[in-house]
């Protein structure tokens, strides 16, 4: 059987420069603090709750000092949203080195976004 330890398998980040959509909580957040701790030089994070954002910011700062952080404020159901936050992103960065996409709904009815495409969040 593989084993995976995030302390010790994650290679060093130093300079690296990553997005993560969904970090204001759950898996999202707990991947924010680990990838954190390999020390890369910036990280994006997407999500619709500034709130909580800025938890995880003082978190982020907690773990990793010297790890500069933005939060970019998107609601992944609206075209408009995704579309202002890659702008922002490009605006801010020539590169990105590694995207996580961990954004996700749940416990919510069926529906559709403003845009007219379906949300379902099972």
């Amino acid at each position: 059987m593989a084993t995976f330890d995030p302390a010790h398998d994650i290679p060093d980040l130093n300079g690296k420069v990553i997005l993560l959509t969904g970090g204001t909580a759950g898996l999202g957040c707990e991947t924010l603090l680990t990838v954190a701790a390999h020390g890369p030089s910036k990280l994006f994070f997407t999500g619709r709750n500034s709130q909580a954002a800025e938890m995880t910011i003082t978190q982020l700062k907690q773990t990793a000092p010297n790890v500069a952080v933005k939060f970019l404020r998107c609601d992944h159901a609206s075209l408009a949203s995704v579309q202002q936050t890659a702008r922002s992103v490009l605006a801010e960065t020539e590169r990105l080195d590694i995207v996580f996409c961990v954004a996700g709904i749940m416990a919510l009815p069926p529906g559709l976004t403003e845009d007219g495409y379906e949300v379902c969040p099972y």
